[in-house]
């Protein structure tokens, strides 16, 4: 149960805002502690670039949060920047070759699981447990 439902409500909907969709996991620890997820948001826009400007473009921003996320084993997170490299003009062979350099340094389980999280995308649409 939230400490804030009003605070949770009011962080799950700048996220929205900001990026177009929200995942399920962050509205939950929303729930849980908007007050950090304010601060988690705020720092996550600041890397992204969407509250100040970085040197790297959409695209690579995204294909290289493919590949960390990937690398990490998180499907859902993969997931959701696989579509979001497809929406800033990556193509399907980046993907792949992103996700061929995390066999080489997060070994096959890394791969095979971005391959599944793509396949994933490309066969049921991006919808991985994010709420419009």
């Amino acid at each position: 149960m939230p400490r804030d439902s009003s605070k949770a409500e009011d962080v799950v909907a700048r996220m929205r805002s900001r990026r177009g969709f929200s995942v399920e996991s962050l509205e939950m620890a929303a729930n849980l502690d908007p007050e950090f997820m304010a601060i988690y948001d705020a720092f996550s826009d600041a890397a992204r670039g969407y509250s100040r400007p970085t040197s790297l473009p959409p695209k690579t921003r995204e294909l290289v949060l493919v590949a960390m996320l990937a690398s990490l084993g998180n499907e859902e997170g993969t997931r959701v920047h696989i579509a979001a490299a497809l929406k800033a003009a990556a193509t399907q062979d980046e993907i792949l070759d992103v996700l061929k350099l995390c066999c080489l340094t997060a070994g096959a389980p890394a791969f095979l699981m971005g391959c599944r999280a793509l396949h994933a995308h490309l066969t049921e649409g991006p919808e991985v447990r994010v709420s419009p």
